[in-house]
């Protein structure tokens, strides 16, 4: 911007207008747009704010890039709870980008008479904006500016409408920052103290909400490592009737021994052929699933995309920003009825892909999308606004449309399945086989990600069919899955730790702190995120329990409805982390060898890096001695062989846990003993 140009800007300014702050420069330049027809664009250290005049008065629409206030302390040592807000930039390296939206603000709340805070309606947006006007300008003289979507509509309206700050939900924000800088930076203190007393210097970090979701990931490591159960044996036969292919199950199946097994089988490719003794048919209805709320919408990004949720969410923060969805970081499964459902339904019908869904839903005339049970006290589900998507890549594409079909898909017939069971005789062996066909698409036209297309069977009871082949596979039950991100995220949810904005960003830092990584059956713990978790569930158990951190997070609810103060809940933050704190403390020499083990084991275990606790084994190849010490005399019935045939099957399958095989080797070597 040229000096004329900032002189121009200078003079148009002016002092006594009223100042709107946006959270972000894409969001300030909407809401200017939808405001006025005559906006003046300025820029400052390249920083674009934007003049208006609007019933005779003038605004200026700033905006900041995020958080530019961050708590910080200038005392060392633990615990501490002396703390500040500061520049973000004085807390943080890597935000000195913020100086120049800091810089620009300053010279901005200083000469306004009035402040809106119109960044994002949550409870990070309400501190975002309530830190820059208290901060910078005076928070007694500020309104709040309450939307949705970046539709100039709903802007308009929202412009309209202005409320009070938002007291209760600013306090339950703040309180959740004091609440996580108290956490984190104590522990991470004392964890960081810990490890220089075992001799090596690093800086580690932990967290209200990282702890717990770390030790969740850890558990679920060592679960599917050291997995093992009884086995059980699967009986499964193909038969055929002209073009429709059935797979069948025995009824009796899965088999407690495999010879019984093997005695079916046979009778069954002896007899060649099998007879359908019954088919029972049985109609059902699906409804139409509700519009995504965030954690639904990167579920099924991760499901049908492979995204990850922090991508995911990226991606849908950038639709938002574009004004093509309504805000993403929502918990909400319902479309309320004041949003202009018609309107949105008439845009989509303008578009090639959703134009015959979108027509055949405005002609039904009823407009009552179905509702999901989930809900948000500032958002509704997410949903499209009608804008045309331009120019947007690939992946952003994907998700746009995954969202509007979704949207569409809550307004439509519920999808009609036939399902069907039939009973099949087979050399005198009972078989069952299950089908299922789309009779009615319904909302599956416009969402078809859901159920499979699978193909009508029109065999009927007396049918002949051709026994094609049978097969025996064992099955062992109970088996865990590692987590991956999105699992993680689910987890995080159904405990109700974290929020919507937060999760998958924890998530996130648990990888780039070194703590997990990602295997190849998902997600595993470092050698680092195994001495962190096993040191805090060892030595501050409390810290990794989920029951503490959603006990803060139930009362950081309570003050957002105004029924609890949050001097109280800092205050229990302060007892807890003084009292955890001041026990560790008192046990350096014992913290410090328990760190010194896992970081620099002396003896390592027979089978891993990790340290050697009993017998020469880590804690996870210990517990899967024991497991296997547990299951072998059933395995041994089960396959009815003797304990070295029944120990090769074990080290070789790819059922049990790696820690199962590894000690099952081990002991066919008579390296270790069972």
């Amino acid at each position: 911007m040229s000096n004329k140009a900032k002189r121009a800007c200078d003079r148009l300014l002016g002092k006594g207008y009223i100042l709107i702050v946006s959270e972000k420069p894409k969001a300030g330049a909407a809401i200017s747009k939808a405001l006025s027809s005559e906006v003046t664009e300025c820029r400052e250290s390249g920083v674009p704010y934007w003049i208006i005049e609007l019933r005779g008065k003038r605004y200026v629409v700033a905006s900041t890039a995020g958080h530019l206030f961050s708590l910080f302390t200038r005392k060392r040592g633990f615990p501490v709870f002396e703390y500040e807000w500061v520049p973000r930039w004085e807390a943080e390296r890597g935000a000195s980008h913020l100086k120049k939206f800091y810089r620009v603000l300053s010279k901005l709340a200083k000469g306004a008479s009035q402040y809106i805070n119109a960044c994002d309606y949550d409870i990070e947006g309400s501190v975002i904006g309530y830190m820059i006007i208290n901060m910078l300008g005076n928070g007694s003289k500020s309104y709040r500016m309450k939307y949705s979507s970046l539709a100039p509509e709903e802007l308009r309206s929202a412009f309209s409408s202005l409320s009070d700050m938002g007291w209760e939900m600013i306090e339950a924000g703040i309180c959740r920052h004091e609440l996580d800088w108290i956490w984190g930076i104590n522990v991470s203190r004392l964890l960081s103290w810990v490890t220089r007393l075992a001799g090596e210097k690093r800086i580690l970090s932990s967290g209200r909400v990282q702890s717990p979701t770390l030790t969740e990931a850890v558990d679920r490591y060592i679960d599917y490592m050291t997995f093992i159960s009884t086995p059980k044996f699967s009986l499964k036969v193909e038969l055929r009737a002209d073009e429709d292919k059935i797979s069948a199950t025995h009824e009796e199946s899965p088999f407690d021994n495999r010879e019984v097994a093997k005695r079916k089988k046979e009778n069954i490719l002896k007899g060649k052929k099998g007879i359908i003794t019954s088919a029972e048919r049985s109609l059902s209805s699906i409804r139409p699933p509700p519009a995504f709320n965030l954690s639904e919408l990167q579920y099924e990004a991760s499901r049908i995309f492979g995204f990850s949720p922090s991508y995911t969410q990226r991606l849908a923060e950038e639709l938002y920003l574009d004004a093509l969805i309504s805000y993403p970081r929502t918990n909400s499964e319902k479309l309320p009825s004041t949003i202009h459902h018609e309107k949105i339904l008439s845009e989509l019908s303008s578009m090639e892909n959703y134009r015959s869904i979108a027509i055949s839903i405005l002609k039904t005339g009823k407009l009552s999308p179905v509702q999901g049970t989930k809900e948000d006290p500032a958002h509704p589900a997410i949903y499209p606004t009608g804008k045309r998507p331009s120019g947007l890549k690939r992946d952003s594409y994907k998700l746009y449309d995954l969202i509007a079909r979704r949207y569409m898909a809550a307004f439509m017939d519920e999808a009609k399945i036939e399902r069907v069971e039939f009973h099949i005789r087979a050399g005198g062996e009972n078989l069952i086989a299950q089908a299922k066909s789309i009779l009615k698409r319904g909302w599956t036209l416009s969402y078809p990600f859901s159920i499979g297309r699978e193909k009508r069977i029109n065999v009927k009871e007396g049918s002949e069919l051709k026994v094609s082949s049978a097969r025996i596979s064992s099955v062992l039950p109970g088996k865990p899955k590692m987590h991956t991100k999105v699992s993680l995220l689910k987890w995080m949810e159904t405990e109700n730790i974290g929020t919507e904005a937060t999760r998958a960003q924890i998530i996130d830092t648990l990888f780039k702190r070194g703590y997990l990584i990602y295997g190849k059956d998902g997600v595993k713990p470092t050698k680092l995120g195994m001495a962190v978790t096993m040191f805090l569930k060892e030595k501050l158990p409390d810290i990794t329990k989920t029951e503490l951190t959603r006990q803060f997070e139930e009362r950081l609810f309570r003050i957002r409805k105004g029924e609890e103060k949050r001097e109280d809940v800092v205050w229990e933050a302060r007892r807890f982390i003084t009292e955890e704190l001041e026990r560790a403390v008192n046990m350096e020499a014992e913290l410090r060898d328990f760190m010194k083990m896992y970081l620099r084991p002396e003896v390592k275990c027979e089978f891993c890096e990790m340290p050697a606790l009993e017998g020469g084994l880590c804690l996870i190849h210990h517990r899967a001695l024991i497991g296997l010490a547990d299951a072998i005399e059933k395995w041994e019935a089960a396959f009815n062989e003797d304990r070295d045939k029944v120990l090769a099957k074990i080290a070789k399958s790819t059922s049990v846990g790696k820690a199962i095989r590894d000690v099952a080797k081990g002991v066919i070597e008579k390296r270790i003993i069972l």
